[in-house]
């Protein structure tokens, strides 16, 4: 269980931290004299941010993986109608 917790927690992160560099490049590009390079790295700065955007909320959805119920014992729950008649 903390594994997957660990590892959940150090994607969000990761994707914090691409969020935060993302408007770290937008904060150079206004800087920069060079028109040509201000674009670029603006858009790689707006690129970056919404990737990152992207990844919080896909690393958020992800199932921790490893968590047991108290009634689960491990064995396939199978409760459909093929299930319900007795021979």
């Amino acid at each position: 269980m903390l594994s997957g917790l660990g590892k959940g927690l150090l994607l969000r992160l990761g994707a914090y931290a691409l969020f935060l560099w993302g408007f770290w490049l937008l904060y150079k590009a206004f800087g920069f004299s060079d028109t040509a390079m201000a674009i670029g790295v603006g858009i790689c700065g707006g690129a970056a941010i919404l990737l990152a955007m992207w990844l919080i909320v896909s690393f958020r959805r992800l199932p921790v993986t490893g968590t047991k119920g108290p009634d689960d014992d491990g064995k396939p729950n199978h409760t459909g109608p093929q299930d319900s008649a007795t021979p």
